[in-house]
């Protein structure tokens, strides 16, 4: 195979399918986050000694943060091509999140909030798009089915994990 030859179908569809599943845990990864802070609130608080009136700061700073990315990440491919973006996305988000465990202030976790906010904002929509741009139109409806099964309550369920609850007289037994 010279150069110029394309890669046989076979490995390209390897390649695609591994890394559409790595933005996918990428993806995992920024969804959760919300929902492993929210658990976390309290020992937050009791770490960084935050008042109660600003505790709703943590959320709210970086769901802003992810509100404000969401809409320049077709930009931000178009600039960056969608694997820059995502690898630099990945690795800012990483390093937000230790510097959100390193914070020793209020504002400094406020400041790594809003990082990890941006850069978890980019990862969501990315992952979406990738759907389109990465596989055929006959195979699409299965990396959507992919994506879906990567969002937190869906994957959680389908290991086990966070099962609804059965109450005695509601629904089937």
């Amino acid at each position: 195979m010279t150069q110029a030859d394309p890669l046989p179908t076979d490995t390209l569809r390897i390649r695609t399918w591994f890394g559409f599943g790595a933005m996918c845990t990428g993806m995992f990864m920024a969804i959760l986050d919300v929902q492993i802070v929210a658990t976390s609130l309290p020992n937050i608080q009791a770490a960084l000694n935050i008042e109660p009136d600003q505790m709703s700061w943590v959320q709210t700073a970086y769901l802003i943060a992810e509100v404000i990315a969401i809409p320049l990440t077709g930009m931000l491919m178009r600039i960056l091509t969608m694997r820059w973006l995502f690898v630099s996305a990945t690795a800012l988000f990483t390093i937000a999140s230790v510097g959100c465990a390193a914070s020793s202030s209020f504002a400094e976790l406020i400041g790594w909030r809003i990082v990890q906010g941006l850069a978890g904002g980019t990862l969501i929509p990315a992952v979406f798009a990738a759907v389109f741009l990465l596989f055929p139109q006959r195979t699409q409806g299965i990396a959507t089915t992919v994506f879906w099964r990567c969002w937190p309550p869906r994957s959680a369920r389908l290991w086990g994990v966070g099962s609804p609850k059965r109450i005695p007289g509601i629904g089937s037994s």
